[in-house]
């Protein structure tokens, strides 16, 4: 005969933790949702932080910033493009002041300029020198500055020590308009000046008495 162990009367009760009365005025715990705009307002908190530090490094003159912006060198790459903080920062040979609507010469141009051998070059070129520091062209200034007349007088007594030219190169004429648009510092570079014999201290000195003016 089999046997049969059964439990009787058995009873399993479970109790829940007692929970405090919520008041009438609080609100249900609802899960927060992430805010989907978030992402975009931080990255405009870094781009203007990026913008802001970038402003600095413009503001703060670099050696090419002398003579701004008829006497400084040309524009420093890492800034006018927005590349990025330029790493020589104040010791960086171009200017990092901002060039609006810079003049430059066309490809061709500047081909047709390396074809002319030093006295046609400094022929074509220092007339619009002179014009420049004659007129309201250096930093709104209408009066003579002493500074270029140093240069230029180098120059011009240079040029009068070479053997005249009769080299007829087609199209020169037609870069006077050209030439005429373009900076005191922009006309030196191209003049080939600062290889005349005392013109690249006498240029620096010039850069550096002019004030730099930020437009």
């Amino acid at each position: 005969m089999a046997l049969f162990c059964t439990y009787e009367a058995t009873f399993i009760s479970i109790k829940q933790p007692k929970q405090e009365p919520r008041s009438k005025s609080a609100g249900a715990n609802v899960p927060r949702q992430p805010c989907p705009d978030r992402s975009y307002v931080e990255s405009l908190e870094e781009r203007a932080s990026a913008l802001a530090f970038l402003e600095s490094e413009r503001s703060e003159q670099s050696e090419g910033s002398a003579g701004h912006p008829e006497l400084c060198f040309k524009p420093c790459l890492y800034l006018a493009y927005g590349s990025g903080a330029c790493p020589r920062r104040s010791s960086c040979s171009f200017c990092h002041l901002p060039h609006p609507k810079r003049a430059k010469l066309r490809r061709a141009d500047r081909e047709l300029l390396r074809q002319l051998g030093e006295a046609d070059l400094l022929a074509l070129v220092l007339p619009h020198l002179r014009a420049k520091s004659l007129g309201a062209k250096i930093l709104l200034r209408v009066e003579k500055i002493p500074g270029a007349d140093r240069v230029l007088g180098l120059m011009e007594a240079h040029l009068a020590s070479l053997p005249a030219s009769n080299a007829l190169i087609a199209g020169v004429g037609k870069l006077a308009g050209r030439l005429a648009r373009l900076s005191f510092g922009q006309l030196m570079h191209l003049s080939r000046g600062p290889g005349v014999p005392g013109v690249q201290a006498a240029f620096a000195a010039l850069r550096s008495e002019e004030p730099v003016v930020q437009k």
